[in-house]
């Protein structure tokens, strides 16, 4: 029975890890997508991101739940209600950043998160941080700082602190998910689709765009969005947290490797330079991460 335990284990495992390869390859196609758009901005794009994701996410839910609507939504209170709101923004943020400056600048910044999410745990949830992570948070701190002197002696720090925006805000979306362990939060990332589809609709001057920049935005939500969060639920599920991050990081390192082979687009060389501090302090604190679960489990 111990050997068909651990047989069933490393096929849940494997199939965890398998989601969340996939998650981080859906996510890492937002900046490939967004750099051959034609002549869409920031708000047509994301307004035919929302509904690409909402219309995705809405049939996955309506298949999983059987069309039970009512009740899962009641479920996910108010807290799920502010992390809608907080994911929406997050959204919007990332999407801009995207537009406003190179992919590797977003993808590099957006990826100090977990960083952010343990400040804001340790702050309001007391949660403890460990010495390592804190040394890797000083890194990632000083990472960012270069690549923010690189930003303003270029002219676009507009994109990079719209980085950090999503970057803090997935931060704290993250912090209000651990406050609502066991309950379904789908129907809160529909939510969040919807919020940020009717912003941008009022905000736009006209969604009128391209067939080409409309396709690209619906395939942004649909496949890129919807596809790397829904994976990621997937993926975390079966595969302990520690581990789980450290397989998504091949979002940050494809997303400026897709540009750079399909539009030639490279980063300053003290943009990549921050860049690199941070990826590996987000690295190391993963892989101590991974270490410390697996000696608790053994302990």
């Amino acid at each position: 029975m111990a050997e068909a335990m651990t047989a069933e284990q490393r096929r849940s495992r494997a199939i965890g890890i398998g989601a969340l390869l996939a998650a981080g390859l859906c996510l890492s196609s937002a900046g490939l997508i967004t750099r051959h758009v034609e002549a869409a901005d920031g708000w047509q794009l994301m307004f035919y991101r929302s509904v690409g994701m909402a219309v995705v996410l809405t049939a996955i839910f309506l298949v999983k739940e059987r069309g039970r609507i009512a009740a899962p939504m009641r479920a996910m209170g108010w807290n799920g209600v502010a992390i809608a709101v907080v994911m929406a923004a997050s959204m919007v943020a990332y999407l801009f950043a995207l537009m406003l400056t190179s992919v590797a600048n977003t993808m590099f910044i957006v990826s100090a998160a977990p960083f952010f999410a343990a400040l804001l745990g340790w702050a309001f949830l007391r949660e403890r941080v460990r010495p390592l992570t804190w040394l890797a948070i000083v890194a990632a701190v000083a990472g960012m700082a270069v690549m923010f002197t690189d930003g303003f002696r270029s002219g676009d720090p507009a994109g990079l602190f719209s980085a950090l925006f999503a970057c803090v805000t997935f931060a704290m979306m993250v912090v209000m998910l651990r406050r609502s362990r066991g309950v379904d939060m789908l129907p809160a990332l529909i939510l969040a689709s919807i919020m940020s589809g009717v912003v941008c609709f009022f905000i736009a001057a006209d969604i009128a765009v391209s067939a080409n920049d409309m396709a690209l935005g619906l395939l942004m939500g649909a496949v890129q969005t919807a596809g790397g969060f829904g994976f990621t639920m997937i993926g975390t599920r079966r595969v302990p947290a520690a581990e789980a991050s450290l397989v998504l990081l091949v979002e940050p390192i494809l997303s400026p490797l897709w540009v750079w082979i399909f539009v030639a687009e490279t980063p300053s060389t003290i943009a990549l330079v921050g860049g690199l501090i941070v990826l590996a302090a987000v690295t190391l604190q993963a892989v101590a991460s991974v270490a410390w679960e697996r000696r608790a489990a053994a302990a």
